[in-house]
């Protein structure tokens, strides 16, 4: 046997017994820090629906800016497109989606036409005619002609700007900030 070979082999046996000891409990800390990040992350839900050409990603509490068009463009129809029989059921659909601290203010406006409808028998058409998204005041710009007609009346038409702040909270779109104003909008949109 061969002393000098065996004192080798085991002072490198020795030494390598020492990085084990030191690397696994850095990668047992490693492994903790990856699986805690990971089961605290929340999913992305990426949206492909049919009439809709571009990929809509929605988080936990954001969305990609082509998911706060496509809501914005559904919201501005829903309160566009109203007559005196639904006119309750829409306002009870956008409390869900209304944020709480902007509900209580939109909805004294929404009361008071929702009663003009009713009284007058109206029926209230809305046609989108461009959207934008700007980033700065991370609001959705919905501009489009409004049409009004009442019972056997030939009606009227307006230009409309439905401007909105859409954020996501637990996956579900809010309206944290709405505003409708006659007319073009305010900045250009596409």
């Amino acid at each position: 046997m061969e002393l000098k070979k065996l004192k080798q082999t085991w002072s490198e046996l020795r030494l390598e017994n020492q990085i084990h000891r030191l690397a696994l409990p850095v990668l047992a800390v490693s492994l903790l820090i990856a699986v805690s990040i990971i089961a605290n992350k929340k999913p992305v839900v990426v949206v492909s629906p049919p009439e809709v050409f571009e990929r809509l990603e929605v988080g936990y509490s954001h969305a990609s800016e082509s998911y706060k068009l496509a809501m914005g463009l559904t919201f501005a129809g829903m309160l566009g497109n109203v007559h005196a029989g639904i006119a309750d059921f829409y306002l009870d659909t956008l409390n869900e989606i209304i944020h709480p601290t902007t509900f209580r203010e939109v909805k004294s406006k929404l009361e008071s036409e929702i009663q003009r409808i009713k009284n007058n028998d109206l029926s209230i058409s809305f046609f989108p005619r461009s959207t934008a998204y700007w980033p700065d005041t991370n609001r959705v710009v919905i501009y489009g002609q409004r049409e009004t007609q009442g019972r056997g009346d030939r009606g009227f038409r307006e230009e409309i700007t439905y401007e909105m702040e859409i954020e996501v909270q637990n996956y579900r779109p809010q309206i944290t900030a709405f505003r409708t104003y006659e007319g073009r909008p305010e900045r250009d949109v596409r």
